[in-house]
C-alpha cells in the first residue's frame, strides 16, 4: 500500500534544536510590547485622536512631561494610561521607564448613550454621548535580555514526610487564663440615682418639665 504524502512529509520532517527554539523566544521577547488600555473612557475619540503626534515614537518619560502641561481632558486620560503602560514594564518586566518609547497609539469607539435634549413646541433632540477605548503600546529602546524578574514565593515547599512530622510533634503554647472579676451588687441608693437620671434623660428627650406644663393645661388638668 502506497504511503500518503502527508505520511512521507511526517517522515522528512526535521526536528527543530532546543537551541533554535530559544533563539526564537529570545527574540519574541527583545520584540516584547507593554501595553495599557483604558475602556470606556468618557470621552469622544476625535478629542483623543489629536493627541497622536505628540505620543507615537517619542521616548515616554518626554510625552509624559509634555502631557503634563496640556490642560485637556483628553491629555489627562492619555497620561493616565502612559503611566500605567510604564508601571506594568517596570513591575512586570523589570524594564527602566528612560529606556520606553511610545510605538503605538490607538483610540477606538466605545459604548454609545443615546440621550434627548428637550426642545420648544414639546419637542426633543436626540444626541449621542460617545466613549472610546485607548490603548498604549511601549517598547524599548535598547534591547534587553527580556526576562521577566523572578518572584519569591511566599509559600514553603516541603516533603509530605517533613509535613505529618511537623504536625504530630508537640507544639508548646502558653495559654493564659484570665479570672472573670466577681459581680458587684448595686445599693438601693445606686439604684435609685440611675432611675432619676434615667427619668431626666426622658424629660429632656421630651421637651422637659415646660412641654409637660404644657401638654396638662391643654388637656384641662393643672395650671
Amino acid at each position: 500500500m502506497a504511503e500518503s504524502y502527508s505520511e512521507k512529509q511526517r517522515q522528512q520532517r526535521v526536528p527543530v534544536p532546543a537551541e533554535r527554539l530559544r533563539n526564537r523566544l529570545d527574540n519574541l521577547l527583545l520584540r516584547m510590547r507593554i501595553r495599557a488600555v483604558h475602556k470606556n473612557a468618557r470621552i469622544a475619540p476625535r478629542k483623543v485622536r489629536v493627541l497622536r503626534d505628540v505620543v507615537v515614537g517619542r521616548p515616554a518619560a518626554a510625552v509624559q512631561h509634555e502631557l503634563g502641561w496640556h490642560r485637556t481632558d483628553a491629555a489627562r486620560l492619555v497620561r493616565a494610561v502612559l503611566n500605567s503602560a510604564v508601571a506594568n514594564a517596570e513591575h512586570n518586566y523589570a524594564v527602566a521607564a528612560d529606556n520606553l518609547r511610545v510605538v503605538s497609539f490607538a483610540v477606538q469607539d466605545g459604548f454609545r448613550l443615546k440621550r434627548f435634549q428637550p426642545a420648544g413646541r414639546g419637542m426633543a433632540h436626540p444626541f449621542v454621548k460617545r466613549t472610546s477605548h485607548i490603548m498604549i503600546e511601549l517598547a524599548e529602546i535598547a534591547p534587553s535580555d527580556g526576562k521577566r524578574p523572578v518572584k519569591q514565593s511566599a509559600i514553603e515547599t516541603i516533603a509530605a514526610a517533613d509535613y505529618l512530622s511537623r504536625r504530630e510533634a508537640p507544639t508548646e503554647q502558653t495559654v493564659s487564663v484570665q479570672h472573670a472579676a466577681p459581680p458587684v451588687e448595686s445599693t438601693a441608693s445606686e439604684r435609685d440615682a440611675e432611675l432619676t437620671a434615667h427619668t431626666k434623660i426622658k424629660m429632656m428627650q421630651q421637651g422637659g418639665e415646660a412641654a409637660q406644663r404644657l401638654r396638662r393645661q391643654d388637656k384641662g388638668g393643672g395650671k
